[in-house]
């Protein structure tokens, strides 16, 4: 007997040490999935950095052309995959920051219906929105990001004459946020698996709007870290809806300045330095610059840019976070002293590394991932110099 428990407690003793052989090499894995993809997301958006700002510089003269309107829906749609890819990457990753503080709900509602009301219109698709002055505890960002998955999904996949609907109330201690649609449904045997990373539904209008099968995998990543509830009911040939139960708040959020309130002057004919290894980029971000009325300086370092703006003042720099021989911290501060002054910086970098980000966030310098959208880039400007 007793030689017989000791073979049965060795099985077991092997089979746990497999396990975790296993278990460790699957995490392994893992990481070196997420490190590859935050890698290549790196090299991608370069390009796409560089690509948005090209395509922003004709809109212009060209909007009204079908030809423009598809370039620049297949650029939003390279921009959206990346995004879905280098999301998920981030999440494996536990690179995702939470801020869980007070959110005023109406207000984020009503930012989303502003930015979903022309694809809405242009679907020829009811969206509606009705929410309560409530406020809940959770990260804006987070919830934001999940909130335009799920509503971009809706429009996605509801007819034209459909329907849209986001509501928002209060019940018991809790806010809730339902997210509906009158489209196709979701069989009730696949419901399961809607949140799985490559799912995709067995639908044929679906697979019109061919995707990666990330979106509603991300949605329930971030719902798990900001701490929000997501349940899914769905009824096939009807519709579906998302419900979102998330924490009340009691405090209110701390509102913050427009950026027109925080212009004081004017802002044009300021002149602005670009510090990038890539020529394309500073070729871009200078035509869109020059276009905003703003004159540029562009280089590939900072010992080049400080040879071209000898006896010119610098109001703003505009500097990449990897540079070939020097790092973007290292080239502004390179600058100021050439300068003699604290030149306000905005750092744009594509890397997604958490050690760097806190380098760069420990400076000071503002931080834009690329690709940075012409509106975003423009807003940030527009502060820094009213700063300064």
């Amino acid at each position: 007997y007793s030689i017989y428990m000791f073979f049965v407690a060795y099985r077991q003793h092997k089979s746990l040490r497999e396990n975790l052989i296993l278990k460790h090499r699957l995490q392994q894995a893992i990481q070196t999935k997420s490190r590859y993809m935050a890698a290549a997301s790196h090299d991608i958006r370069q390009p796409l950095h560089a690509m948005s700002y090209f395509v922003h510089s004709l809109k212009e003269a060209f909007k009204e052309q079908p030809t423009f309107q598809k370039l620049q829906q297949s650029l939003d749609s390279l921009n959206s995959l990346m995004d879905s890819l280098l999301d998920i990457s981030r999440l494996e990753s536990n690179m995702v920051k939470v801020s869980i503080e007070p959110v005023a709900l109406f207000d984020t509602l009503l930012e989303l219906n502003n930015q979903f009301s022309p694809i809405a219109k242009n679907r020829q698709i009811n969206l509606s929105v009705e929410s309560e002055p409530v406020y809940a505890k959770t990260d804006k960002i987070l919830l934001t990001r999940i909130l335009g998955n799920l509503i971009d999904n809706a429009l996605k996949y509801t007819q034209s004459g459909g329907h849209v609907g986001i509501r928002c109330y209060k019940k018991a201690s809790n806010i809730v946020i339902t997210v509906s649609d009158t489209g196709s449904g979701i069989a009730k045997e696949e419901q399961s698996r809607i949140f799985e990373e490559f799912y995709q539904i067995k639908n044929k209008q679906i697979k019109k709007n061919h995707g990666l099968g990330l979106g509603l995998a991300i949605v329930y990543k971030m719902a798990k870290l900001a701490k929000i509830q997501i349940t899914l009911e769905s009824t096939l040939g009807k519709g579906s809806c998302f419900i979102l139960s998330l924490e009340s708040s009691s405090l209110q959020p701390v509102p913050s300045k427009t950026i027109e309130e925080e212009i004081t002057e004017e802002t044009n004919n300021k002149i602005i330095g670009i510090i990038d290894d890539q020529q394309a980029i500073l070729d871009a971000l200078s035509l869109q610059l020059t276009s905003w009325g703003y004159q540029c300086i562009t280089a590939l370092s900072s010992e080049s840019f400080c040879n071209k703006s000898k006896n010119k003042t610098i109001d703003l720099l505009l500097c990449d976070f990897i540079l070939e021989e020097e790092s973007g911290v290292d080239a502004i501060n390179h600058v100021r002293q050439q300068q003699k002054t604290n030149i306000p910086a905005i750092i744009i970098t594509a890397s997604t590394d958490n050690d760097s980000l806190d380098q760069i966030q420990k400076t000071g310098f503002t931080i834009l991932k690329k690709p940075v959208k012409p509106a975003l880039l423009r807003a940030s400007i527009i502060r820094h110099l009213s700063a300064s």
